[in-house]
């Protein structure tokens, strides 16, 4: 019985660790920290949340330069339209390996727009904003 007892509660434990792991690695978890460094205005940080092949065939200094050119589209997007907050509308997961995610944006100007932000899962299993 008390075998049976440590192996019910080892099997709770893993699965309570599982689901903690899904609620910080997300599709919506991934676009959510994004947003806020672009609200924040934090461009270097917002290269960690997004998508960069970087297998054997690239190079790099090719990685570098994708960085580079990330962050200096992502600064004159969002800055020159002064980003004030966000709000995640809409979650899914296409297959295993992608997802979709819908941003309601506003800006200072009191315009809205809806952003669809595509996202991949890297070979880590962390979920990435991804060019579509």
């Amino acid at each position: 019985m008390k075998k049976l007892t440590s192996a019910i509660v080892l099997i709770v434990a893993m699965l309570a660790l599982n689901a903690c792991n899904m609620l910080f690695n997300s599709p919506k978890a991934t676009v959510d920290k994004a947003y806020k460094c672009l609200v924040d205005k934090n461009y270097d940080e917002f290269n960690n949340y997004f998508y960069f092949n970087e297998d054997e065939t690239a190079s790099g200094v090719m990685i570098d330069l994708a960085k580079v050119g990330v962050k200096n589209i992502a600064k004159g997007l969002y800055s020159a339209k002064d980003l004030k907050s966000y709000k995640i509308t809409e979650e899914s997961i296409t297959d295993d390996n992608t997802a979709v995610v819908k941003v309601e944006e506003t800006y200072n100007n009191g315009k809205t727009y809806t952003e669809t932000v595509h996202l991949r899962k890297t070979k880590q299993g962390n979920w990435k904003w991804a060019i579509k």
